[in-house]
């Protein structure tokens, strides 16, 4: 809590929202207030200036506003290393040989994922044209992604978020998901191919997603770069209806 820092000096407290430095002279000062017994030094650039505090960090009554209290200056959270990096500092510890024989393993490992994924092994997971539906069919995700952007009543093809989900839903369908797209991009040189065939537009450039990030911000799948991003709702953006297929179909 703030009073421990206070109670311990601590140097990780800072005044007001612009962060200044503080320097804790002692908690036990008596002045008029009984109630602010913590004498601190602000930094204001040059010079100190000396106030008082109560033991929560606020300032004496009367003297200056809320924005003049103290803050404890929290310490960012540590970012999780990356895989790679959990892999790089796994290695390291490794002979030679052993680092030759992981490699090997990973490698292995990430092509049969890609060959999964790809449909390459069996031709099972392949996209094939969805005639009925008018659209490349996905069979690893069981769904048909429709061959034609979304347009509006003007024919125009750049949307709002919200836009995007009513015209999708308007067309029979929904736009793609998030962990959808991932799959989608893995396969993204198969679709187009298909798309290209059957005179639809290929998926390239930024489209929406169903998936929401929160309020304000909903992803967004970037086909040309391979990446998976977020645009505020209010924005423009291409949009593609996806059809789920059942089973039997």
């Amino acid at each position: 809590t703030l009073e421990a820092w206070l109670k311990d000096k601590g140097q990780k407290v800072v005044f007001g929202e612009d962060n200044r430095p503080v320097r804790i002279v002692c908690t036990d000062f008596r002045c008029e207030d009984e109630d602010a017994p913590v004498l601190a030094c602000v930094d204001c650039g040059g010079y100190e200036r000396d106030y008082c505090f109560t033991t929560e960090g606020t300032v004496r009554k009367g003297v200056h506003s809320s924005e003049s209290d103290l803050f404890l200056l929290t310490d960012e959270p540590e970012t999780p290393p990356s895989l790679i990096e959990q892999l790089m500092a796994h290695l390291a510890g490794l002979s030679h040989e052993e680092k030759m024989k992981e490699w090997e393993e990973i490698c292995a490992l990430c092509t049969d994922e890609l060959e999964e994924c790809n449909g390459k092994r069996d031709g099972s997971n392949a996209p094939t044209w969805d005639e009925k539906n008018g659209g490349v069919y996905v069979p690893i995700l069981n769904i048909t992604i429709q061959a034609k952007n979304l347009l509006d009543e003007d024919g125009d093809p750049y949307h709002d978020w919200k836009k995007a989900k009513q015209l999708a839903e308007a067309a029979g369908g929904r736009l793609f998901t998030k962990d959808e797209a991932h799959i989608l991009l893995f396969q993204k040189d198969a679709i187009n191919a298909l798309l290209k065939d059957h005179d639809g537009d290929l998926l390239d450039g930024i489209f929406w997603s169903s998936s929401e990030y929160n309020e304000a911000i909903a992803w967004t799948v970037h086909f040309s770069s391979g990446s998976v991003g977020g645009s505020s709702k209010s924005y423009s953006v291409v949009a593609r209806a996806v059809v789920r297929r059942h089973q039997g179909f």
